[in-house]
């Protein structure tokens, strides 16, 4: 401010009906100070135009332009002007209300970046104001915090006034202040087609809102060189770097993404739509990156998805691909468990290895091969025993045959023969004839069984088979049996 500051008035300068009593700040175009009517004590705030500006013809007409751009719009979150004239010796000016509080660039380099519900509100009213302004022919063309005030007015919360509208643009003003191919903005804030000078549009408002958002939530900006040029370049083809990188909520990104797009066509339609689009991610409760926001609507029907243009997805729940292999291995495991338990629900022994009891696992018993051990049960607890498979397939074996004892497990004493045997017959023998030696004895009286007859050692007995039902392994037959 300092050549601005030098050449200020002095105070109790007379501007029209008002004092000037102090400098409130300068800028491009002129110098703001606080006034006061000398008979009913209203405050207000004078914006006089630089004397050096107030003899090109074309800065006065800006000038006037922007008097008359916020007398036409009327909007409670556009700063009202109530007064416009051209005092001697000191050129055009206009007066405004003076208002307490300060502008949105001083709030966040005092403070940092807003809460994420304030930053919201505040995009709200200035989307507001700007919708506004669109819908009676004006665009700003020059959006940036410190052309955004938060008045204190005695309510919970400031309220938003959008102030500046010197390098704003009338649609069916006939005269033309800008020539073609001029630049006109802030260059961190200016969109692609201001930066080649073309014609702009409403949506070239929405481009320089998506900048703002970016900075009042992050304190930086989507783009940033410390070159004018540099500067240009990445506005034309650099990507911008979403919010969340630079410390805001996730949330914000693909909404702020849509309305920094380098083609026009591809942003939000109206700032009030972009808002409405930033309101409804924030309340929303899934991941910004699987939403899809309509650059027409900002929270309506499908239509181009940040998500699915940056190639982001529910990546956000990481699911690990499945392995049809495993599937397999568990399905086989399955399988031969089931067969398991059923042949030992089934109290079949036939072609079944004796499985060790961990009660006797001391006694020197073992499981058979295939089978894992039971782990030892502690004195009072209840153990479930089941046969862990092994990941190896397991042979079935062949049958025992029925007349022969099977061959005992490797490494497992000889399992017990538990079958049940009948008790053997007393065997009876008859009697040898009687020989010239013997004479024949005449039963005279109760005797006792006569002694039995030895076979003769050369002549073996035949045996006489028995039934297989009654036959047991290892029995021998009596040829004398009374069978």
């Amino acid at each position: 401010m300092g050549e601005s500051a030098s050449k200020s008035l002095p105070a109790g300068t007379r501007v029209g009906d008002y004092q000037i009593t102090g400098l409130l700040g300068a800028g491009g175009m002129g110098t703001v100070y606080a006034g006061e009517h000398p008979l009913i004590g209203k405050r207000v705030a004078i914006k006089v135009l630089h004397p050096s500006l107030a003899i090109d013809e074309r800065m006065v007409e800006r000038f006037v332009r922007e008097a008359r751009s916020v007398v036409q719009i009327g909007h409670r979150n556009i700063i009202d002007v109530f007064t416009f004239g051209e005092a001697q010796g000191i050129g055009h000016y206009f007066v405004m209300p003076l208002l307490a509080g300060q502008s949105l660039g001083d709030r966040v380099e005092r403070t940092g970046p807003l809460p994420l519900s304030e930053a919201v509100g505040v995009i709200r009213e200035i989307a507001s104001a700007l919708d506004a302004a669109h819908a009676a022919g004006i665009y700003h063309r020059d959006l940036k915090p410190d052309n955004v005030f938060l008045a204190d007015d005695g309510g919970d919360a400031p309220s938003v006034r959008l102030l500046d509208f010197g390098i704003a643009k009338l649609i069916h003003d006939e005269v033309s202040t800008t020539q073609t191919g001029a630049q006109m903005g802030t260059p961190l804030f200016m969109s692609p087609e201001q930066w080649a000078g073309a014609d702009v549009d409403g949506r070239t408002d929405v481009y320089a809102l998506g900048v703002l958002a970016h900075h009042v939530l992050t304190g930086r900006f989507p783009l940033e060189s410390n070159s004018v040029m540099a500067l240009m370049g990445l506005h034309a083809n650099g990507v911008p770097v979403p919010p969340s990188e630079h410390g805001a909520d996730p949330r914000v990104d693909p909404v702020v993404e849509i309305a920094l797009a380098k083609n026009r066509d591809q942003r939000f339609d109206t700032p009030g739509a972009f808002a409405r689009a930033l309101a409804t991610a924030v309340a929303s409760e899934e991941p910004a990156l699987a939403r899809t926001v309509s650059p027409v609507s900002g929270a309506g029907a499908p239509a181009t998805a940040v998500a699915t243009a940056r190639g982001d997805s529910l990546a956000g729940l990481d699911v690990p691909p499945r392995n049809p292999a495993r599937f397999l291995w568990v399905l086989a495991a399955v399988a031969v468990v089931g067969a398991l338990a059923w042949l030992g629900l089934s109290g079949s022994t036939e072609g079944v290895a004796p499985v060790a009891d961990p009660a006797n696992a001391g006694e020197g018993t073992s499981a058979p091969p295939g089978l894992a051990p039971a782990p030892a049960s502690s004195p009072g607890a209840t153990t479930e025993r089941v046969p862990v498979p092994v990941p190896e397939p397991v042979p079935e074996p062949e049958p025992a045959p029925a007349d022969r004892a099977r061959p005992p497990t490797p490494g497992a004493e000889p399992a017990p023969d538990n079958r049940a045997r009948k008790p053997r017959r007393p065997r009876k023998r008859k009697p040898a004839p009687p020989t010239a030696d013997t004479p024949a004895k005449t039963k005279t009286g109760p005797a006792a069984d006569p002694p039995p007859a030895k076979p003769e050692p050369d002549k073996p007995a035949p045996k006489k088979p028995k039934p297989k039902d009654e036959t047991q392994w290892g029995d021998t037959v009596d040829p004398f049996s009374s069978r």
